[in-house]
């Protein structure tokens, strides 16, 4: 048996059809999940440099104090 639609009813099922489509060559999920991931990690090591470059500016500012109390 065929069916026989409305117009109406022929757009709407092109229209999720191409939907389905066009979903297939979005991003993945788990694309999406790495790049959050990398992002994350992106920002641990700015923070990471950060507090490294801290600690030397705050080792330099004791060995210059250390060094004009010793002379």
């Amino acid at each position: 048996m065929m069916y026989v639609g409305t117009s109406a009813d022929i757009k709407v099922k092109r229209k999720y059809h191409s939907e389905d489509q066009g979903s297939k060559t979005k991003t993945k999920p788990v694309g999406n999940v790495l790049l959050a991931c990398l992002q994350v990690a992106c920002e641990i090591w700015t923070v990471y440099r950060i507090i490294i470059l801290l600690s030397r500016e705050k080792l330099l500012l004791v060995h210059q104090r250390l060094q004009s109390t010793l002379t």
